[in-house]
């Protein structure tokens, strides 16, 4: 076995047993997924009349993904991995 192999083969193992174990709940994470999210909507929203440009702007600032994680969202970071996955979109057929 070579040298990068020796690394790399047990993360490929990893890998493959993560996917299994994905693949095997992939509706109760939905499930668990949705209900979060709807969860922290209805805390974000509390008593503010829901908008469309509302809860665009909560995704945009990222409030939701901050109060699913409990960690502070460095939106500069976003912003570049959204305007990449937009460039290579555009890019596509």
């Amino acid at each position: 076995m070579t040298g990068v192999m020796r690394w790399v083969s047990p993360i490929l193992r990893l890998l493959a047993e993560a996917e299994k174990l994905i693949d095997s709940n992939a509706e109760k994470y939905f499930a668990t997924a949705q209900t979060q999210v709807e969860d922290v909507i209805e805390d974000i929203f509390a008593k503010q009349p829901r908008t469309l440009q509302k809860l665009s702007a909560t995704f945009r600032r990222g409030d939701l993904i901050e109060a699913l994680t409990g960690q502070p969202v460095r939106i500069e970071i976003w912003i570049r991995a959204l305007s990449r996955s937009h460039i290579y979109a555009l890019t596509q057929d």
